[in-house]
């Protein structure tokens, strides 16, 4: 899984054939790496051995430059983006962080990056770590295989370094994004079955264990490189994710929800920071009642009663809760509830991985 791609190996020996840098001292580096069976293709975490160094790769690009040879195209590929190609930056920004939870909150920082379609919170509890996607539109199914594609990456490689197997606990995960094995499906109209949340369930312990892979000179490099990807000034709903997240971090803590309380932790005053969402087609209001409203299907689907969930998105009462439920799906929770039951259906996706 950790490993530089053919791309930047094929750079270094090209360099190293072209005799381009025979004279630096980086020439008995590039010979020692390309000696090593380390620029071999390795398809699992099984097979991970030592490989090309990318602080070796940025030091023969900047070596390169400095003589005036043309590179500007490798150097686009160590920048190139996208979850399709295995050998990116993004790929190895995520595949170097320092633990498994740290892994998981890179991926969904840079899952974030380049869309207005979903948002997805990393839910913290004592024993378990939920990632939470929610949708701010309709979305299809074929968007949702998408992003399952990539949660399955990374739990394909957590089984692979457990050696577990990996059908039993990621069959049910499928039928997440499958219209005709969702229980709410014949339930729900379509435009709010479109927008339901989905939540892929983690041991904690298991995604605060050391990543065997990191590296940090690496990551530290990579931060770097993909500064301008991941700081630049107009993320999308960069605040709408981020009070979102703050919303459900107080859910959790039993904290303030509050506009004002909200606003303090981030420094602003309520008026900036209701501008800001304003900026992004978003509100205050709108947010937590989004979030209130996918935290409580997902609580369903744990199975907790009504007046926890109540408490939980913290309602004066449950009757409150239950209006806002029917406002929010057009059916009374009690009705939702027994649809998820997991003894009514064979259809569970918070199976812990």
């Amino acid at each position: 899984m950790h490993y530089l791609g053919q791309n930047f190996v094929l750079m270094i020996k090209e360099a190293h054939k072209q005799a381009y840098l025979n004279d630096s001292p980086l020439h008995a580096d590039m010979a020692a790496a390309l000696e090593s069976p380390a620029n071999q293709p390795i398809n699992s975490p099984d097979q991970h051995c030592d490989r090309i160094d990318l602080t070796l790769v940025e030091a023969v690009f900047d070596a390169l430059t400095e003589r005036g040879h043309s590179i500007s195209a490798l150097r686009e590929q160590l920048k190139m983006t996208g979850v399709a190609a295995n050998f990116t930056s993004r790929a190895l920004y995520i595949l170097t962080a320092p633990t498994f939870f740290d892994c998981a909150r890179v991926a969904m920082h840079l899952a974030s990056t380049d869309n207005n379609v979903f948002t997805a919170n990393v839910v913290e509890k004592n024993d378990v770590v939920a990632i939470n996607v929610h949708f701010h539109v309709e979305t299809s199914q074929l968007v949702k295989e998408h992003i399952m594609s990539v949660i399955n990456q990374f739990t394909d490689f957590l089984h692979q370094l457990r050696k577990t197997d990996l059908g039993s606990a990621l069959d049910p995960i499928e039928s997440v994004i499958a219209d005709e094995n969702h229980p709410l499906w014949s339930v729900l109209a379509p435009k709010i079955f479109q927008r339901l949340p989905f939540s892929i369930v983690f041991e904690r312990e298991m995604l605060e264990q050391a990543n065997p892979f990191s590296n940090p000179r690496e990551h530290m490099l990579l931060s770097t490189l993909l500064q301008t990807d991941t700081s630049r000034s107009e993320v999308p709903l960069h605040y709408t994710r981020l009070i979102m997240a703050q919303i459900a971090h107080a859910f959790e803590h039993k904290a303030s929800t509050q506009l004002k309380d909200i606003a303090d932790l981030n420094n602003i005053s309520e008026a900036t920071l209701k501008r800001k969402l304003s900026i992004e087609g978003s509100s205050f209001i709108a947010i937590k009642a989004s979030l209130r409203a996918d935290q409580a299907l997902l609580l369903l689907e744990e199975g907790l009663p009504q007046e926890s969930i109540s408490d939980y998105l913290q309602y004066a009462c449950p009757t409150g809760f239950s209006r806002s439920f029917k406002a929010w799906y057009g059916v009374n929770a009690t009705k939702i509830a027994k649809c998820l039951c997991p003894e009514s259906s064979s259809w569970s996706k918070k199976s812990v991985i």
